[in-house]
């Protein structure tokens, strides 16, 4: 017999079911918080989409292969902004599912798969700092790009290929007609383990990099003070710079998605049969999965740690004079694509 988990928790109409049945105007139940995420979506497009723009349009700034990791995770966080967010505030404002049944479960594929590719990028985007920090100019231009190529490809076929299969096979939708909710149905062990595959497997991951990271920076801080060596000031700051992005997005990943995803965890393991031994409110999902989606409109802030990608933005947004009018010490830093291959 199919063992599947009674809780849709994952449904995109999740903090609808069984709310409105009791209010005359169910609508305003959830009004505060559809803005909040109408909001916090009109966030997530702006600034990634304002990353996309100063890194891709501004020359100094592509020629560095490092800079392309970061716009790949900005593609994929963009996937929250243009689909993920947009249908959950949806199902918020009109307190059921009124699309066809097959984009509810498109819904759930979606949330898993950017999961799991946006962790991954994260990972690459920490094993191609790590390796900075021990070795800046180990790499050719030609093999570095080819490493960089590499590093944007693995994030979307590993977690698409793990993720995509679990959900087509692990789940179906069905529309509830009583509540208008589309639900989710789980086979069990599916849902465990995509759980496992999208977040905690690769959060793991990035507690490890980011945990031997700060030990290289700081052993090779102290050798460098024992054995001084020619290495110029920018270097210095491109290390300081990536020890920063590696901390700052570590905990971001990390910390703002674990909420959601240790409450999915226990909730299937809560799962018992017919019977629940254990209830998590749907303000508490709420709370929860709003944690999850801030994590989009946080990352583009983590990428400023990097001071040329800051300099592009005041370029930018001041109108100001371009980078090769930019004081040489400034300028130096910015072109040191070429010498260094960051």
């Amino acid at each position: 017999m199919v063992e599947y988990s009674s809780r849709y928790f994952q449904n995109s109409t999740l903090l609808t079911n069984g709310l409105s049945v009791s209010r005359s105007h169910p609508h305003l139940s959830h009004f505060e918080l559809s803005i909040v995420h109408i909001v916090l979506d009109i966030w997530i497009c702006l600034s990634n989409g304002s990353q996309l723009v100063n890194i891709l349009f501004t020359s100094a700034l592509r020629c560095r292969p490092r800079n392309i990791l970061v716009v790949n995770i900005c593609f994929i966080e963009l996937v929250i902004g243009l689909f993920v967010c947009p249908l959950y505030t949806d199902s918020l404002l009109v307190t059921n599912w009124r699309h066809i049944v097959p984009l509810c479960i498109s819904f759930e594929a979606v949330f898993y798969a950017q999961t799991s590719v946006s962790t991954l990028a994260v990972i690459v985007l920490l094993v191609d700092r790590f390796y900075y920090l021990l070795s800046p100019r180990t790499l050719g231009l030609t093999w570095r790009w080819a490493v960089t190529t590499l590093l944007v490809v693995l994030p979307w076929f590993i977690g698409l290929s793990l993720v995509c299969p679990l959900v087509v096979y692990g789940s179906s939708a069905e529309l509830n007609k009583d509540t208008r909710s589309c639900q989710v149905i789980w086979r069990t062990k599916y849902q465990t383990t995509t759980v496992f595959i999208s977040f905690f497997l690769p959060a793991f991951l990035i507690i490890t990099l980011a945990t031997i990271s700060v030990i290289a920076y700081v052993i090779l801080s102290i050798l460098d003070k024992r054995h001084p060596s020619v290495v110029s000031t920018d270097c210095h700051q491109e290390k300081r710079d990536s020890l920063c992005v590696i901390l700052l997005a570590s905990l971001a990943s990390v910390t703002l998605q674990f909420p959601y995803f240790i409450l999915a965890l226990i909730d299937i393991f809560c799962e018992d049969g017919e019977r629940r031994s254990c209830n998590t409110s749907e303000s508490v999902w709420s709370q929860v999965m709003l944690a999850n989606i801030i994590k989009s409109g946080v990352l583009p802030l983590v990428w400023l740690a990097y001071s040329d990608i800051r300099r592009g933005f005041m370029c930018y947004y001041r109108r100001s004079r371009p980078f090769s009018s930019v004081p040489s010490s400034e300028e130096e830093i910015v072109y040191r694509s070429k010498s260094t291959i960051l």
